[in-house]
C-alpha cells in the first residue's frame, strides 16, 4: 500500500491534482487537492491491497453518494484508478469540533446546539439503516461560511445491516466516544451513536470526555473502555455548575448503560435537547 500511496502527491487523478498529504490511517491517505475550478478539496485514497478493504470503501463511497443532508459532509465525486479508490469531499478550513475544545467551559445553548445539530444528521442516517460508530469531536467539521455549524463526516466504519459486509474488527471506534455495547463487541443499533453524542456533549460542558483516557498508561484505551462498560458518569454539574438538572437528565439518559434506558431514536434525543439551545 505504501508505494502506490507516496506516489500520488503530484499526480492528477480525476479532475484533481493531488497536492500534499494530509494524513494517513489504518486504510486510507486523506490529500489536500485542487480542482478544475481552482478550489482547494480533500481527496480520501485507498489502496487496493484487499478485498475486506476495498469492500468496505466501496460501502462508505456507495452510502455518502446517497447521502443529501445539511448536516452531513457531501461527496464531490468519486472514482477508481489501476490500483486504487478514490472519493473527494470539501476542505473545511476552520477545522473540526475538537478545534473549540480549549479546556475552557462552552456555552450551554452552543454545547445543545451543536449536539442538536449532530444528531440530525444521524437521524437520517438512522432512518437510512447507516449506524456511524465513531461520532466524535473530530468527525465534527466547522463550516467556513455559517457560524458554529457542524457536518459529520468520515463514514468509515459505518455499519450497514443491508451491505452484508462483516467486520473482523467487532470492536470499533474511539474509546472515549463508545458507547458500551460496542466496547465489549455486542450487536449495536442506532443507540449507540445517541450514547456516542452524550459524550462529546458531555466533553463540551465539562471541559474533558466522561472517561477520559489516562494519560499515563499505555493500555489507557482498555481502561477507559472498562469504564463505560462499569462506571457510572460523574455528573456533570461537579465540573460545570451551570448546568441545569433538567439538561443533566437528558445527557444522563443519553449515557445510559443500557440502550433501552437511552432516548429512543436521534430525533426525540435532539427534540429533548433543543429546549436548551432556545434559552
Amino acid at each position: 500500500m505504501q508505494e502506490v500511496v507516496s506516489s500520488f502527491a503530484g499526480m492528477a487523478i480525476g479532475s484533481y491534482t493531488i497536492r500534499s498529504r494530509l494524513t494517513t490511517g489504518k486504510d486510507c491517505t486523506l490529500y489536500l487537492a485542487r480542482d478544475d475550478r481552482g478550489s482547494t478539496v480533500v481527496v480520501k485514497i485507498l489502496d487496493l491491497a484487499s478485498d475486506i478493504d476495498s469492500a468496505r470503501f466501496m460501502l462508505e463511497i456507495n452510502t455518502m453518494a446517497t447521502f443529501r443532508h445539511p448536516h452531513i459532509v457531501p461527496m464531490l465525486s468519486h472514482g477508481k484508478g489501476a490500483h486504487f479508490l478514490y472519493y473527494a469531499m470539501p476542505w473545511y478550513r476552520s477545522g473540526t469540533l475538537s478545534n473549540l475544545l480549549t479546556g475552557k467551559l462552552m456555552p450551554i445553548p452552543l454545547a445543545c446546539d451543536f449536539a442538536v445539530q449532530t444528531l440530525r444528521a444521524l437521524h437520517y442516517c438512522h432512518k437510512r439503516h447507516i449506524i456511524h460508530r465513531d461520532v466524535k469531536p473530530d468527525n465534527l467539521f466547522l463550516d467556513d461560511t455559517r457560524l458554529n455549524y457542524l457536518l459529520l463526516g468520515d463514514f468509515g466504519i459505518i455499519h450497514d445491516d443491508a451491505s452484508g459486509l462483516t467486520d473482523d474488527r467487532k470492536t470499533v471506534g474511539t474509546p472515549e466516544y463508545m458507547a458500551p455495547e460496542q466496547c465489549t463487541g455486542e450487536p449495536i443499533d442506532a443507540r449507540a451513536d445517541l450514547y456516542a453524542v452524550g459524550c462529546v456533549l458531555y466533553h463540551l460542558l465539562s471541559g474533558k470526555p466522561p472517561f477520559p483516557l489516562p494519560l499515563d498508561n499505555s493500555n489507557g484505551w482498555i481502561a477507559c473502555m472498562y469504564r463505560h462498560v462499569h462506571d457510572a458518569p460523574t455528573d456533570v454539574r461537579e465540573h460545570n455548575p451551570n448546568v441545569p438538572a433538567a439538561l443533566w437528565a437528558v445527557l444522563a439518559q443519553l449515557l445510559a448503560k443500557e440502550p433501552d434506558e437511552r432516548q429512543a431514536t436521534a430525533e426525540v434525543a435532539a427534540l429533548h435537547l433543543r429546549s436548551f439551545v432556545d434559552a
